[in-house]
Order: structure tokens, then sequence, then C-alpha cells
């Protein structure tokens, strides 16, 4: 919404909900930017990425999709062409000596290093801190509880409190994980 709003860009975003592909499109229109933004309803490994298509190529949180960090950024980058851009939001482990025995299979310092030899040289990064994480979390508490009281006799109310409990317990858990944006430039096979 921010690019096409603010930028003008047209984007093409791949949602697997039908429903929150609509409440998107309700959102654009409602924002004026509809005609500069499609939705494509697919699972993301199964959307096909077109060779060179994009100027710039973005996956945020959620590289699992396609295999992980690497294979996300090979796939990205074949649908970049030479000067475009690929972003990658993922998680890492920050503390790089418990790698073997971590929920994270790779560093910071891996994900740099596995951009910069697929031929994505960074040329930003953002590093999550502990009130990027307090913000993310309340934002998602505050439209749980919005959702309860606006759906007070809905029959999955149950279960969204449920699911509020375990998400504000893994708030605490998530707030000591590493989560980066990097954003990188494609170069020519032969540019270092």
């Amino acid at each position: 919404m921010i690019l096409a709003k603010h930028f003008r860009c047209r984007v093409t975003a791949v949602e697997n909900s039908e429903r929150f592909a609509e409440a998107g499109l309700e959102r654009a229109r409602a924002a004026g930017v509809a005609d500069l933004i499609e939705y494509v309803i697919s699972e993301g490994a199964g959307f096909t990425l077109e060779r060179d298509k994009y100027d710039v190529a973005v996956c945020l949180g959620a590289a699992w999709v396609l295999g992980g960090f690497t294979k996300t950024a090979e796939a990205l980058r074949n649908a970049v062409p030479v000067g475009g851009h690929v972003a990658i939001g993922d998680g890492f482990e920050p503390d790089e000596s418990r790698l073997g025995n971590a929920r994270r299979s790779h560093s910071l310092r891996d994900m740099l290093t596995m951009m910069v030899g697929l031929g994505l040289m960074p040329v930003s990064m953002t590093v999550a801190s502990h009130d990027d994480w307090d913000r993310y979390h309340s934002q998602m508490m505050l439209a749980f509880e919005d959702w309860i009281d606006a759906n007070p006799s809905h029959p999955d109310l149950a279960e969204v409190r449920s699911q509020r409990t375990s998400q504000l317990l893994g708030a605490i858990t998530q707030r000591d994980a590493g989560w980066a944006l990097i954003a990188g430039r494609k170069r020519r096979p032969c540019d270092p």
C-alpha cells in the first residue's frame, strides 16, 4: 500500500488467503491505489516468478515458504534484471555460538554472505530491536482485542482468545530472536 500510494509503484501481491486478498483490495480501493495493486491468490511456492519481470522482488517474514533464506534469495534474484533489487526480511540466530543448537539455522553474517554469493550486493539492512518487536506485538495484541470486542458471538471466538494468549507468550520469546530486512542490488555475474 505504501509503495503504491507514495511512490506510484505497481505491486503484485501473492496471498494464499482469499479473505486477506479481498481485505487488501478493499484497503487499496479506500486509498485510491486499486489500479496499482494486483493480488494473486496462490501458495507462495506455487507462484511462478517470471525471469527479469520485476524491478524489485520482496519477501517479508515468509522465506520458509520457498525453502529458506538462500532459496528465496535465488528465486527472487531471478525475478529481477541486473540492477534490480531483492529485499528479504527473515529471522536469524543472533548468537552465532548457538547455531548448532538453535531454532534458527543461520546468522546475520550468513545471510549477508549468501546474498553476496548470489550476486545480490547488500545496499540496505535494518535489524529489529527490542522496541521494534514490542511495537509489532503491541499492534497484534490490540488487533486481537479489537476483533474480540467487535465479534462477541463469532463461532471462532474461543479459538481467537486461545491464539491471543499463545501470541502474547510467543512475543516474549520472539523479542530475543534476530530479524533483519536486507536489500541487495543484482549485479552482473562477472561483476565483483
